[in-house]
């Protein structure tokens, strides 16, 4: 087995086992040092996710978002083109089941959020080294949008989801910050 595999099997392992009460306590830590950053002041359209139930609680920070007069968009996967195109969410009952029983917007042009548009991405992740680097999902989807992407990144990662170094290919595109449950990290 590959070694980024290893490092994306035994992360979500440990994500699932996370009990309620402590995986709750990491989120609203996470959430505070978020919301309470320069970033989150000084920009107003977040692309994000929506969470599947092992990862850190992205509703919550949308919602959060929406309660700040932010706009928020969200991906949407065409695999076919192997590619993200965002979408602005209103209401998460613009969502529909999707690619790999994702959440994602339903497609409407009117909506469509331009990359040059989205002020600070919020990227996903399963393990990130100091530097910023990430071992994702496997798709390298973020990794194709990032390129000439001109936004703030940032990930939430647990300081058990943080190492020395993960495993890069050439094509691995760094995050500029990561918040875990004790603040931001310097890279």
């Amino acid at each position: 087995m590959d070694l980024k595999k290893e490092h994306r099997n035994r992360a979500k392992q440990i994500l699932k086992e996370i009990d309620i009460d402590t995986r709750n306590n990491i989120q609203k830590k996470m959430q505070y040092y978020l919301v309470n950053s320069w970033i989150w002041d000084k920009n107003d359209v977040i692309g994000i996710t929506i969470s599947q139930n092992y990862e850190w609680n992205t509703r919550e920070i949308i919602k959060l978002a929406w309660s700040h007069g932010k706009k928020v968009c969200i991906p949407k996967c065409y695999p076919t083109y192997g590619k993200l195109v965002f979408f602005e969410l209103q209401s998460f009952d613009e969502l529909e089941v999707g690619f790999s029983n994702l959440h994602e917007p339903i497609p409407d042009d009117n909506r469509k959020i331009n990359k040059d548009k989205i002020d600070v991405m919020i990227v996903p992740g399963l393990v990130f080294d100091r530097k910023g680097y990430r071992i994702g999902y496997g798709g390298g989807y973020y990794d194709r949008y990032l390129n000439n992407f001109k936004g703030i990144t940032l990930s939430l990662a647990c300081s058990f989801q943080i190492v020395d170094t993960v495993p890069r290919e050439p094509f691995d595109i760094p995050v500029n910050y990561l918040i875990s449950e004790y603040g931001f990290l310097d890279n």
